[in-house]
C-alpha cells in the first residue's frame, strides 16, 4: 500500500508469471531457497531496488515461531528450506518498503504485506489457471 495515495502498487512481472507456469506437481506453490533467490530478484527488478539476501535460518524462525523474517538492517529474508511463495512475497514486502525509505506501508499492524502477498499470489494463480487451459 503506497503510504501517500493509500493505493497498491501490484507488479506482477511476465517472468515471476512463467517461474510459476513452468512449476509442476501439486506443491508448484512451495519455494526452496535458489527459488526464493529468483523470486525477489525478479520482484526487486520490477520495482527498480536492491534485491534482498535470502538466508536459510530455521532456529531464528523456530525461536520466533514465525515462517519467515524480514531483517531490516542486513536486509535479508530468512526463510525454511522451501516456504510458501507467499511467505516470499510477504518478507518481500517489508524489504520494498525498507528500501523506498517508507514509500510503502508493509506494517504488520495494518497486514498490508500480507495483504500484498496475496495480491500478489491471486494474479499468478489466475494467469496459471488460463496457462493450464490451453
Amino acid at each position: 500500500m503506497l503510504r501517500e495515495s493509500n493505493t497498491w502498487d501490484i507488479k506482477c512481472p511476465t517472468s515471476l508469471i512463467e517461474f510459476f507456469k513452468e512449476k509442476q506437481g501439486s506443491y508448484y506453490f512451495k519455494v526452496n531457497k535458489s527459488e526464493a533467490e529468483n523470486i525477489v530478484k525478479i520482484l526487486s527488478l520490477s520495482y527498480n531496488i536492491k534485491e534482498p539476501k535470502i538466508l536459510v535460518d530455521i532456529s531464528v524462525l523456530r525461536d520466533r515461531n514465525c515462517n519467515g523474517m524480514y531483517s531490516p538492517n542486513t536486509e535479508t529474508i530468512h526463510m525454511y528450506s522451501m516456504n510458501h511463495a507467499k511467505t516470499i512475497f510477504h518478507e518481500f514486502y517489508h524489504h520494498l518498503d525498507t528500501c523506498t525509505k517508507g514509500k510503502y506501508d508493509s506494517s504488520d499492524r495494518n497486514k498490508h504485506a500480507w495483504n500484498f502477498a496475496e495480491k500478489l499470489w491471486e494474479e499468478i494463480r489466475t494467469e496459471r489457471k488460463k496457462y493450464s487451459l490451453k
